[in-house]
């Protein structure tokens, strides 16, 4: 048996391991964040617990002014100023549910990367995500298709991370499992970065501060339907898996944490064919969390469409009366659509034709 045979034999193995791992942090998220901290403190670092991304904005304009740093850079050497709309784009990027797998496909020019290089270095505070948060180590984990996200966090005096509280992985040992799950799609290497520079090393920041964001996700938790969705690692592969659109967990879970001035993806736009299912690396039933969503938005729904869709339920619900509309549709379909014309015979008359 070859490796790439091998490697493939151990995913059905890996798969579960990684879905029980994280069933495990969900269920014993207090434990773990209390000790998050305690590790982060340890080696010198400082975590704070944020409600929203407006909270973090407010910390960093507020730790920028204390410090005289007037030059802030993303992850992705994208400099911004300490101004409150221009952080709360990176903080929303950083935050968001489809950013890390983003982050890991696109890389710089190459041709710019001195350029960008320069920016890192005089930046006064770096700003990256993680993948993973590990607990026992305090430390963050970058997957990575280039070395921006950890210059990013090397090169500034201050290295300031932004993680969803469900990013936590209890020990440094679990974070094999996630990494060999994540190779088919993060071309590169990891980084794992643990607190300000010790009196013995040469670079790394003087502070770092790990921002653990609920932005929603400790209502999640508590819902059962959707809770599973917390799980996530954002590998992308229910996005490629999808043959409709390119949905999947993190579009269904940005659904839940898109505040509500912005544009929520479209969860509505799925089969519920299962494919994003078999393809989730850590064993996500996406097609009932997306049930979920279309049926939380059913209950808020106003006007005509509560009535219309009650009323499809219902005659989808008695197949002689589904029949009877059919067949009442193609007798009245309107003239006007000549260019659309139904076939000569519906699927079930076709199909008792078949089996007679």
């Amino acid at each position: 048996m070859n490796q790439t045979t091998q490697r493939r034999a151990d995913l059905p193995e890996l798969r579960a391991r990684a879905a029980a791992i994280r069933k495990h942090v969900l269920a014993n998220l207090d434990h773990y964040l209390v000790e998050t901290e305690k590790q982060v403190t340890a080696h010198g670092g400082q975590v704070v617990f944020a409600q929203n991304i407006d909270e973090i904005v407010s910390f960093i304009q507020l730790l920028a002014q204390e410090r005289g740093v007037a030059s802030l850079v993303g992850s992705r050497a994208t400099e911004v100023r300490n101004e409150a709309s221009a952080l709360w784009r990176v903080v929303e990027a950083l935050s968001s549910d489809v950013a890390s797998y983003i982050s890991g496909r696109i890389a710089p020019p190459i041709d710019a990367a001195s350029f960008e290089l320069q920016r890192l270095l005089a930046a006064g505070i770096g700003i990256t995500g993680a993948n993973f948060v590990i607990a026992d180590a305090g430390a963050v984990c970058l997957a990575e298709g280039d070395d921006f996200a950890s210059l990013a966090g090397a090169a500034p005096q201050i290295h300031i991370v932004i993680a969803g509280i469900e990013k936590i992985i209890p020990r440094t040992r679990d974070l094999a499992v996630f990494l060999r799950l994540l190779s088919a799609r993060y071309p590169g290497h990891s980084s794992l970065l643990s607190g300000p520079r010790r009196a013995a090393e040469l670079d790394g920041p003087e502070a770092f501060y790990l921002i653990l964001l609920d932005g929603g996700r400790s209502a999640i938790l508590a819902d059962p339907e959707k809770r599973e969705l917390l799980q996530c690692i954002r590998c992308g592969a229910c996005l490629e898996s999808c043959p409709v659109t390119p949905v999947g967990q993190p579009g269904a879970l940005t659904q839940l944490l898109t505040p509500p001035h912005a544009a929520a993806p479209p969860v509505q736009a799925t089969t519920l064919c299962g494919a994003c299912r078999e393809a989730c690396p850590v064993n996500i039933d996406l097609p009932r969390a997306l049930v979920a969503l279309r049926q939380d938005a059913f209950g808020k729904a106003e006007g005509w469409t509560p009535s219309f869709f009650r009323a499809w339920a219902f005659v989808l619900k008695r197949p002689r009366l589904y029949e009877m509309c059919a067949l009442m549709a193609r007798a009245f379909w309107p003239i006007a659509w000549k260019g659309v014309q139904p076939p000569a015979k519906s699927f079930r008359q076709l199909w008792r034709e078949r089996s007679r």
